[in-house]
């Protein structure tokens, strides 16, 4: 898994510092720092979880099957 975070952060820094959203020395630090890596995979798998709890939540209150 961390290999393909790590690819597709590098397509989204790629992206936002060519579009010049980002500066070039923190789109660097991006990309080749491990530690930022692993917090950005930690963010969007928390951003995932918590997806995924709120539909469960909605289904529930709805009275949908879960």
């Amino acid at each position: 898994m961390t290999a393909l975070a790590r690819i597709a952060l590098y397509i989204v820094v790629g992206y936002l510092s060519r579009g010049g959203w980002l500066p070039q020395d923190i789109a660097d630090e991006i990309s080749s720092n491990p530690d930022m890596v692993w917090a950005i995979e930690a963010g969007i798998s928390a951003m995932v979880g918590a997806g995924t709890l709120a539909w469960w939540r909605i289904a529930k209150k709805m009275g949908w099957s879960t």
